[in-house]
Formats: structure tokens, sequence, C-alpha cells
């Protein structure tokens, strides 16, 4: 692991990175693939021409010593908290091991009518309701990390499916047959940080990434790689979806409304069959891939010499990001809705009685996406070349 630098240890002002072994060994002399660089020296846009961090006695006895005021205040104040996680195993790598328990549970009913109103007419309705919840709790304790919940999930998620469907059939005579059915949907996952209203990241010292909201809560993420771009030996930590395997926070409400009504008409030896589907779609989702509390990635080539060299952790323990990128939305109920038709004809002659003819004609119509409100989406224009956002200029809301 890595001497957590906290303390002066033996007085020399400096921090030695203690590099996992085997897997790429401490720094050696003359070997400029296993040094740490200094990102403040040599040519600034090129990042060639860096001198290597080594400590008072040079890179050849110690190489990759960071001196002690160069290291982040907001780099120590984490790895106090890594510090404060007991190791499994007398390994180097591979020296945590958690477990615990990630509650799932599920829960549906469907009920259903079905009513003889005449001996023409029947009518039926139907409702189905199902809840899912799923939690559990990051693996580093007060540093996030993977999950314990299903999946690697660390967060909670609820899930609420809703499902109508009622209808009618009216029979008009031996040879015309109707129905009639309307149907509505509706999917409601809403997800939480396991953090969620904490200000970890502000508490550790790393500014404007919680900014007092609830969407910003929590801890980022942070995602490191090893030795000259190499795979990390150190585990992504923080929140978010690509370490704790949670979308958080979501707000998601798609819903469906659908009209659909079908007529049957036989006439000698040819049964005629047309209809209509109509349905309209309204969809609000407003995710956290990119968390919104940011990504944080802490690549080697911020302590490389031109892509010589470096690592992730050296990159940490300097506080210097390499990039950073988060989700971010003016409006927090921005959504979209669409209109789809579908109307189709069809004949299913019996030319004899061993041989069926089935032919007809199907026409669907998807009508332009709209937004619910100014500004609260765009639509591409591959004419223009644009983005068109919706309620400004000459642009409407579809």
């Amino acid at each position: 692991m890595l001497n957590t630098c906290i303390g002066p240890g033996d007085g020399s002002g400096f921090c030695k990175l203690d590099q996992y072994v085997p897997y790429f060994g401490n720094g050696v002399a003359g070997n400029a693939t296993t040094l740490l660089y200094d990102p403040t020296t040599g040519d600034q846009i090129a990042g060639t021409g860096r001198t290597a961090f080594c400590g008072p006695a040079g890179c050849a006895t110690q190489p990759n010593w960071i001196p002690l005021n160069r290291i982040s205040p907001a780099a120590q104040n984490i790895l106090k908290l890594f510090g404060q996680l007991t190791p499994s195993n007398n390994q180097v790598t591979n020296n945590l091991i958690v477990s615990g328990s990630g509650p799932f549970t599920a829960n549906s009913f469907d009920t259903r009518v079905d009513f003889a109103a005449s001996s023409t007419v029947n009518v039926f309705g139907r409702f189905s309701l199902s809840r899912f919840s799923l939690s559990g709790k990051g693996s580093l304790g007060a540093l996030g990390g993977v999950g314990i919940g299903l999946n690697g999930l660390a967060g909670s998620s609820i899930t609420h499916n809703y499902s109508l469907a009622t209808g009618f059939t009216k029979s008009f005579g031996s040879t015309l047959l109707t129905d009639f059915r309307f149907g509505w949907f509706k999917y409601n996952p809403t997800t939480h940080k396991p953090d969620e209203g904490a200000t970890p990241a502000t508490d550790a010292g790393i500014p404007n990434v919680n900014l007092g909201n609830v969407f910003t809560s929590g801890w980022p993420s942070f995602q490191g790689d090893g030795p000259n771009g190499q795979p990390g030996v150190w585990s992504s930590f923080g929140d978010g979806l690509n370490v704790g395997r949670c979308n958080c926070p979501l707000v998601e409400s798609e819903q469906q409304i659908q009209f659909v009504n079908n007529w049957t008409k036989v006439r000698g030896n040819h049964s005629f069959k047309f209809g209509a589907d109509v349905r309209r779609a309204y969809n609000l989702r407003i995710p956290s891939d990119a968390d919104r509390a940011g990504v944080m990635h802490l690549d080697s080539g911020v302590t490389s010499n031109g892509g010589v060299g470096g690592n992730g952790i050296g990159t940490f323990l300097l506080g210097d990001v390499h990039s950073m990128n988060r989700f971010v939305s003016s409006s927090l109920n921005a959504a979209e809705r669409q209109t789809r038709t579908f109307f189709y004809g069809q004949d299913t002659l019996r030319v004899t009685p061993k041989l069926t003819v089935n032919f007809g004609l199907r026409w669907e119509i998807y009508f332009p996406e709209s937004v619910n409100a100014k500004g609260n989406g765009g639509f591409a224009n591959p004419q223009e070349g644009i983005i068109r956002v919706a309620g400004y200029g000459k642009y409407g809301l579809n």
C-alpha cells in the first residue's frame, strides 16, 4: 500500500510512495518507467522534461519521495478514512474482503374483473402493481466504494410499476364484431446515494463538488489507473454509477396511454379486419450517468514524463485531477411527449378448403416529439446542422 503521509514520519519532510510489489515495484534508479514526475516542472503543455520526485539522498536510493508540503490536504483527509479500514489479511493487494446483506424485496398483485353486460357485450378491467426495493452499503465504509447490495449496488433503489387495462367486446349479429381497449402503464424508479444529503467532499476540503443541494450531495466518483496508464491496482471509491452501480440520484417517470379499436367483418369466404392503435407517451428522466457530484479521473499521465512513468496514486496524493465530468441540469422537470398512431386493414380469403390467402396494409405515424416547457429540450436538425432549443427563436416545443 502507500504510506498515509499524514504525520512527519521520519522528519525528512518527504512522503514515500510504497508502490505495490511485485506488480510494478518501487522506483528504480535509471528506469524512467517506475518513477513519479513533478507536474509543475518541464513543459507545461507537452508534459515533457519533468523532474522526478526523489528523496534527499537522491533517486538512486530514494525514488518516488514526495515532499510533505506537496501532499494535498484533501488527499490527507481521504487517506485518514482509508486508515480506518481494517485489512482482512497481510497481502499487499486484494487485502480487504467485505461482506454483508443487500436487502431485495419484490411485491406485486394483479386483479381482474370480467362482466357480461348482455348477450352481446362483455366488459373487463385489470389493474396490476409491482414494487421492487433493493439497497446496499458501500464496501469502503465512509469512502463509499463497490456496494454489498445486489450486483454491487451501493445506495438504494425503489421502483413502482403500474398497469391498468379495460375494454369491451361487442357483437352485431353473427358477422360483425368490434372490440375496444384502453391501457395505461407507468414505470417509476427512484434511486438515492448511500450518503445522500451529506457533504463529504466539502468536509474533506474538495471545493465546488457538493453545491448545497441533494443532487450534488455525497461523494463524487474517484477513478484511478496504475503505472504508465496500466489497469489500476487501487480500488475506485466514492459514489456513482461507475463505482457503486447506482445511477444516483435518478428521477424517472415513463408513462403511456393507449387506445385500441378493432373491427372484424365476415362476408362470404372473406374475413375483413381493420383497426387503429393510438398511443401517447410521456417521459421524464433526470439521470446521473456521470455522477452529479463529479467523476474524478486520477490518471497516471499527470505524474508521468511525456507518458513515461507516473501513477494514478501519485496524482491523487498531489490532489491533481486529470479530468472531471458531471451531469448538470438547468431543469429537473424537463419531460418529453410523443404521439404514435398505427392503422391497419387486412383480408383473410379462404380460396379453397386447403388454401387461405392473407393480405393487408399497415400505416404507422410517429409524430415529432415535444417538450413540456420552453428550454426543456432540444431537437437535432441535420439539414441546418444544429440542435434546436425548444421555445427559443423560431422554434416551438416540438
